[in-house]
């Protein structure tokens, strides 16, 4: 599973966000034309190299944005925080790894001309990849 499957299936697994905005309506990187709100939205904006480290396994920082869309800015807000908490500070497993810590880094909110609000939140992802065959 690589990080986007991860948080997916993370987001899948938590209740207070399948609820609300359902695997159906999150997608990685952009959503459909005239999809119905609220919807969310992931992009992998940013994959850093992997740095190697002594024990043969390699760390990589990548950036991301989790984008809320609703036509009420109150219940953009409110599945912005269940997503900090379910993946402010979060340990996610990977095929070939884990995400040792997702750091939000900021928040944004903004309304469209067609009265839409966006609740985007950016995170630092630092993952450890291990050595094939481990």
């Amino acid at each position: 599973m690589n990080l986007e499957q991860a948080i997916r299936g993370r987001w899948a697994s938590h209740e207070p966000l399948s609820m609300r905005v359902p695997l159906s309506r999150f997608w990685t990187g952009t959503a459909p034309p005239g999809s119905d709100t609220p919807f969310a939205v992931l992009d992998v904006t940013r994959i850093e190299p992997r740095v190697a480290t002594s024990s043969g396994r390699s760390i990589q920082h990548a950036s991301l944005k989790i984008s809320i869309v609703d036509g009420n800015l109150d219940e953009a807000q409110t599945i912005a925080r269940e997503v900090e908490i379910r993946f402010e500070r979060a340990t996610i497993a990977l095929d070939e790894g884990t995400v040792l810590d997702m750091r939000r880094e900021r928040v944004e909110q903004h309304l469209s001309d067609d009265g839409v609000w966006t609740v985007a939140l950016d995170y630092l992802a630092i993952t450890e990849h291990f050595p094939q065959g481990d």
